[in-house]
């Protein structure tokens, strides 16, 4: 009778940000700037990079439903998983091309920096006239530009790629993320290469 009146199950959207610092709206200001000056640069491609929610493997129902005349069988607890695996997207920008990493590990900046490589290894030839690239991404725990391996990492690949990188970086969305931490990411980080 609920799903007839227009009632039905929906998910719910993550779209409010849980908290607003007083720097978010010059980190907006200065971002589009950068993304503006990229996306017109002959020489520049944007990318955007964030790893997502881990996919924790085995026999687990995660609250799913599927069709059939027998319902299908899981634990009662969702424990003890054998696999967990880490997708992690860079979205090119201006093609709308996605590529996708699934990893076995732990979101590392290892991981995020590995993947990176692999991209660039498999779509580096489309991009020949590429002298720099702008990274669009979030300040999370393995990409922080506090994060001392993330920033070396980075650096080895734009080095050994002859790539000048500039990270620019999002506005803290999360309760966890201090303001102090933030400050900074009202400019962005550049490496030569």
């Amino acid at each position: 009778m609920l799903n007839r009146l227009g009632y039905t199950l929906k998910r719910v959207q993550k779209i409010k940000p849980l908290k607003k610092i007083k720097e978010t709206d010059a980190i907006f200001f200065n971002l589009k700037k950068i993304n503006e000056q990229a996306d017109i640069s002959s020489d520049t491609l944007r990318i955007s990079i964030d790893t997502k929610a881990k996919v924790n493997l085995g026999d687990f129902s995660r609250g799913g439903k599927k069709r059939s005349s027998v319902a299908p069988t899981a634990g009662d607890h969702d424990m003890n998983p054998f696999a967990k695996l880490v997708p992690f997207g860079i979205l090119e920008v201006k093609a709308g091309q996605l590529f996708t990493v699934v990893g076995a590990s732990a979101e590392t900046s290892d991981f995020m920096v590995d993947s990176l490589q692999l991209w660039w290894d498999e779509r580096k030839e489309n991009y020949v006239f590429v002298k720099k690239r702008v990274i669009n991404l979030d300040n999370g725990p393995s990409a922080s530009s506090h994060r001392t391996q993330f920033i070396k990492r980075i650096t080895d690949f734009a080095e050994k790629n002859k790539l000048e990188i500039q990270l620019a970086y999002y506005p803290p969305y999360h309760q966890w993320h201090s303001v102090k931490k933030h400050r900074h990411s009202v400019k962005s980080l550049v490496f030569p290469a």
